[in-house]
């Protein structure tokens, strides 16, 4: 058989001809968003002036790389899969957030009284001031508070025996042990009125105020 002999394309001057390495630029209509001047020579070849070659990327002037289509599809894909994966990221994240405040359950308040001094009276304190009463809290009281005008001042000793508190609430298996006692010295809170608060907290962190007290301080002597 005789062979076809190939076909020679003059090259124009100022012209550079780009052969076989561009197989899918036959189903390109426009190359110019490269900036180049091109014309049909043949079927797999582009022609481009030397002044714009180097405007041309990389993977068109090198044969050994894929064209610029496919590297424009790659380069899509590539887009596309990493914007859907943000996506699910963002969606999962939402989700996630809703999930946690839907189900976001709030403890048990703990409760109790002030014994001494009773409540709904307004007190005189002088010198040594005691506070005793009792406080149940879910798994237990971790702390039994005193505060004057909003201070912190002393916390209680917890944990003293209260059969009263027992009997009244016998399902309670920290009942028994849920009394508790604070006392602070008077003589360091200047004279006259002031506002007492006995706050109790529980082991899971809920706190609440057993007692709100407006009280008279007095002087050594008796004297407001």
């Amino acid at each position: 058989m005789f062979g076809v002999a190939p076909q020679v394309v003059p090259q124009p001057a100022g012209f550079l001809i780009l052969g076989k390495h561009l197989p899918l630029y036959q189903n390109v209509k426009s190359c110019g968003n490269l900036g180049c001047n091109h014309r049909s020579i043949m079927p797999w070849t582009l022609v481009v002036s030397r002044t714009s070659l180097a405007k041309i990327p990389p993977e068109l002037a090198n044969p050994s790389k894929l064209s610029y289509s496919a590297r424009s599809a790659m380069r899509t894909k590539e887009t596309s899969t990493f914007s859907s994966t943000i996506r699910a990221l963002w969606f999962a994240a939402v989700l996630l957030l809703t999930v946690s405040c839907g189900s976001k359950t709030h403890a048990k308040l703990p409760y109790g009284t002030v014994d001494t001094p009773p409540l709904g009276q307004q007190v005189g304190l002088k010198g040594m001031a005691s506070f005793v009463g009792w406080a149940i809290g879910e798994n237990g009281i971790s702390d039994v508070a005193i505060y004057v005008d909003r201070v912190y001042v002393v916390s209680a000793q917890l944990g003293l025996v209260r059969p009263d508190v027992a009997a009244a609430f016998p399902k309670e298996t920290a009942a028994r042990t849920a009394g508790w006692q604070a006392s602070f010295d008077c003589t360091n809170i200047p004279a006259g009125p002031h506002e007492v608060v006995v706050q109790a907290t529980a082991t899971n962190g809920a706190r609440r105020d057993l007692g709100v007290f407006q009280v008279v301080v007095l002087n050594v002597d008796g004297s407001k």
